[in-house]
Order: C-alpha cells, then structure tokens, then sequence
C-alpha cells in the first residue's frame, strides 16, 4: 500500500463511522392508515401493514388483498454554529431541503382458514441529510523567530498525493441511509378470539456517506484546521424477525403485544479520505507546496438494527368509532458501538509509525419509549382519522452532530382519509412531526459531536391502494 506521509490525528477516523447512521433512525412507521392514527395500531393491525406492526393481526382476515402504497417525507433542519471554532460557518444554517420517497408493497392471501400468510416489501428505515457547512480559512497561527503566533495568509493545494486534483467540494456533508424489508409472514388463529403471528426480515441495507471533520489542532491561544473530506459507499444484507399476538376479549376490543428481535446488516463498501494540508503546515512536513493526502481502500462495518417490544389497545366506543392506544419501547442500545475495518493499513503520522486497519466508534445511544394515541370514524364508504404520538430520541449529547436528523424528542400530528370504491380502498394521510429544540454546549474532545443548537421539522404524505378480493 502507499503510505501516506501526513500528521494527522487519529480522531480523523470518527469521520467513518460518526455519519454512519445518519439518517438511521426508524421512520414514523408503514402504511397511511396507520399512520393517521399515529402508529396506535398493534392493537387494530387488521390490513396488509399488520405485517410490520403485529403480524398477529392476518389472523382476523377475511379478504385477500394486494396494497401499493408509499411515503413522501420533507424534512427541514438547521444547526446553529455561534460561538463555536469548527471551522464551521459562525451562524445558522439549514441543510439542503430534499424530499425523500419510499415505496411499499404488499399482498395478503386470507379466507375463512384460520392460517393466513402474505409477503411485504416496505422500508421501515430510511432519510438522511446535507449541509454546506465549512468554509476552509485562509489565516492561521505562524510563530516568528521568538515564538510569538501570530495569524498570516495560508493557502490550500488542490493537487493530491495520487497525482490528481481533488478539490474541496460544496455540500461536504451528506449522508442517506435506507433499510428494504422483505418481510414473508404466517399467521393462526388458535381461537376465534386468538391469533399468533410472526414474520421473518430479509434487511437489505445501502448507504452513501460524505463527511468533512475539521480536525482542530491548538497552538497556544490559536486553533488551526487540517479538514479530512470522507465519502462512504455500502450495501449489505442481514436477517432479523418479528412476532405477535391479538387477542379479542370482547366484540369491542382488541389486545395485541408485538416485538421486533434486533438484527445486523453486514456492510460492504468503498472508502476515501482526502486531508487538506495548507501551505504554513506542508512546510513544516518538509513540502514545498500545499497538497491533498489521498486514501482509497475498501471498508467492512456491522449495522445494528434495533429490537422493540410493544402493546396496544383498540377500543369501539361506538360500532363505527374506534380509538386506540399504543407503547413500545425500542432497544436502541444495540448502537454501543461501530467498528469499520479497513482492507489497507491507514498511517497516520509523518514518520509512517502509526498504522491504523480498523476504527472502533463509541455511540452510547439509549432506549427509547414512545406513545402513540389514534382514532378513527368510519361514514358509509368514507373513514375520517387522527392522531399523535410522542417519541425520545436516543442520540445522547456526546455523539449527536448536525448528520444525525433525529435531533431530540419529537412530537407528531396525524390526519387521514380513506374511501371505498367497490373492491378498491385508497387512503392518505398528512403527518407534522416536531422536534424540540436542542442545545449542544460541551464539544467533546474525541470530536464525535458537535456543539450548537439544533432544529429540525418534518413533513410527509402518506398513500395506499388496496385490492381486496
């Protein structure tokens, strides 16, 4: 391998991983139904989508069905940088605004048989975001022949260690990230008031990373950049499972109790990292001209998916008013840590003594509760609905950075319509959700955060077509 002759620190390395679940956080949940209720709906789970929420729920079936459905979500963030030395702009700033579309399928074959089984292809994780953010400086700290630091001109090269130009690009921070379930599911009813479900996860995973650290180094009072620009490319395929249960006490309500089991997607990708070294620090590395230290290889990590455990409660007030409860609580813990491994051998120091093949990433994310409440009442052929949740973040104050959407405790509105047309239902539903604002004060010294203030906003549709026959 071509060793690369850089002083770098090795926090450089966070880049790899710190973005690596950007945009990783489940999203609001699968199907426009269920959704304009808020996700209060293990407990109902009586369409196509009961695959996702409580595969118990094709037990009480009586028609077979093939649903196209599909999600539109807008979100809208902003970082604020005050009073930070990033090398970040020193002010507010909004990520690129990019609306994100997710397709689902799904078909059912049900009857008066008490197995019913189906098949779904949906994506249960997904989003992520983009920020033009640094802006690289063009004075830094010189000592003169005293040690007296003082800021002089600096210039930055665009001419990199592999002999081609590698220029800093805008937008320098960019992450997506989507999970496709393939989601084969079986169903019993034991009794006529009791059913089990489960269904088994074929998680295909991609992701596309940029990512730029700053690097900050500190001379005396001064702090000087040497910025590493990342670009991550991975797909990868794991397995996990659901399972659950519905039970009906009465004609008028309905129990169900869910869980998803935690799961891993191998990733398999392509990795680069491009360092910036300006004029003041390529002579002090004995190099006449500023230049760009160019590093490819290839790039193994393991993505850890969650596991919830849920219960809900759906209650006719009256024959055509139905209102329901939802709890789950998400393990989110999974994401302790991240290690990436490297096919090469990344050096990190001038003397080339320091050699680094993998990069363990300290996450630290907590277990999450979140509750949901919906409705729905039904007019002839017409099904009017709400509804709401509340949902902790898991993303503690040391690793949140302005990649992560998913910023703080978010609160959702819900309203949906549905209509019958013979063998054909069509619903859609519009969802707000809102997140707190957030203040980051404390910058970590392992550079996996990022200090500021941070607001984001969502707005997504929801839509299905449904064939029952």
């Amino acid at each position: 391998m071509k060793k690369v002759r850089i002083a770098m620190l090795l926090l450089v390395l966070i880049s790899v991983t710190g973005s690596l679940f950007a945009g990783g956080f489940a999203l609001s949940g699968i199907g426009s139904r269920a959704i304009s209720m808020g996700g209060a709906f293990r407990g109902m789970a009586d369409d196509a989508t009961a695959m996702y929420w409580n595969p118990a729920g094709l037990g009480f079936m009586t028609n077979s069905s093939l649903t196209i459905a599909g999600a539109g979500i807008y979100p809208a963030s902003t970082f604020d940088f005050s009073g930070n030395t990033h090398g970040l702009a020193a002010s507010e700033i909004e990520a690129t605004k990019k609306l994100w579309l997710f397709p689902n399928l799904f078909a059912v074959k049900a009857g008066e048989c008490k197995l019913k089984y189906g098949i779904g292809v949906y994506v249960p994780y997904g989003l992520g975001a983009e920020w033009d953010a640094f802006s690289l400086p063009t004075t830094m700290p010189v000592p003169d022949s005293l040690g007296v630091y003082s800021m002089q001109p600096i210039t930055w090269g665009t001419t990199g260690t592999d002999g081609n130009q590698h220029p800093l690009i805008e937008k320098e921070s960019y992450s997506s990230i989507g999970i496709v379930d393939i989601h084969p599911t079986v169903s019993y009813r034991i009794m006529d008031n009791l059913s089990i479900g489960a269904g088994l996860s074929v998680n295909y995973g991609m992701i596309g990373i940029k990512s730029l650290k700053p690097n900050l180094s500190a001379t005396g009072a001064y702090t000087y950049y040497v910025p590493t620009f990342m670009e991550l490319e991975g797909t990868g395929i794991g397995y996990g499972a659901n399972f659950g249960i519905m039970y009906k006490p009465t004609e008028n309500m309905s129990l169900g109790l869910s869980g998803k089991m935690p799961s891993t997607i191998k990733l398999s990708g392509d990795l680069k990292l491009r360092t910036y070294i300006n004029s003041v620090v390529a002579s002090t590395m004995g190099q006449a001209n500023p230049f760009v230290s160019v590093f490819d290889t290839e790039a193994d990590a393991t993505l850890n998916l969650p596991g919830d455990i849920g219960m809900g409660l759906s209650f006719a007030v009256l024959e055509n008013w139905k209102v329901n409860a939802d709890f789950t609580y998400t393990m989110w813990n999974v994401l302790d840590k991240v290690i990436v491994e490297f096919k090469d051998t990344y050096y990190t120091s001038a003397a080339d003594t320091i050699g680094v093949s993998e990069r363990e990433m300290v996450m630290n994310w907590d277990n999450t509760m979140r509750f949901n409440l919906g409705t729905e009442y039904t007019m002839g052929a017409n099904a009017y609905r709400l509804g709401y949740f509340y949902d902790q973040s898991p993303i503690p104050d040391g690793t949140l950075s302005p990649t992560w959407p998913d910023v703080n405790y978010k609160m959702s509105g819900n309203i949906g319509y549905s209509r019958v047309f013979g063998p054909f239902q069509f619903d859609i539903n519009y969802e707000h959700i809102y997140f707190t604002e957030r203040e980051v004060k404390v910058q970590e010294s392992n550079f996996e955060n990022m200090a500021g203030v941070y607001n984001t906003a969502v707005n997504a549709f929801n839509f299905g077509l449904t064939y029952n026959f």
